[in-house]
């Protein structure tokens, strides 16, 4: 019995210490995770070309190429839309599909707000999906930079 007392005691020490030990620190950097980013770019500031070049591609080629290929998994499993190995190309298939689509469909998909194949691939609190979203609500709303 008293062995048993003295291994409770001991695991409840070590438990409060754990716990004590994790909790101080600052908590603003998990405060930030849950705000909406802070846009540091326009594209109402630059060309749209060089935006999407310069800004929105490079993004679509580390979270999206992966599957959205020739020969991936998403065009496999119907997708109409890949990331071709020049912007341009890549530019004017996403312009054909806001046209066919709508621009939200654009924004939900790699967000998951809708059934993506690939799960989230732009968290829509993210720094990369607020460059993107720039791109498709200037080319799909009318006025977006009015």
């Amino acid at each position: 019995m008293e062995k048993k007392m003295s291994l409770n005691t001991y695991l409840l020490s070590i438990t409060f210490l754990l716990l004590t030990a994790c909790g101080g620190g600052s908590s603003s950097n998990d405060d930030n995770n849950n705000q909406p980013p802070t846009p540091t770019i326009d594209i109402c500031d630059e060309d749209p070309d060089t935006f999407f070049a310069n800004r929105v591609f490079p993004i679509l080629q580390t979270r999206c190429m992966t599957c959205h290929v020739d020969g991936g998994s998403a065009p496999a499993n119907g997708a109409r839309w890949i990331v071709h190995a020049s912007a341009a190309n890549t530019q004017s298939d996403i312009d054909s599909l806001i046209g066919i689509e709508g621009f939200q469909y654009l924004l939900d998909k790699p967000s998951g707000a809708v059934s993506h194949g690939g799960g989230v691939a732009l968290p829509s609190n993210s720094d990369n999906f607020e460059i993107y979203s720039q791109y498709i609500q200037f080319k799909g709303v009318d006025g977006f930079c009015d």
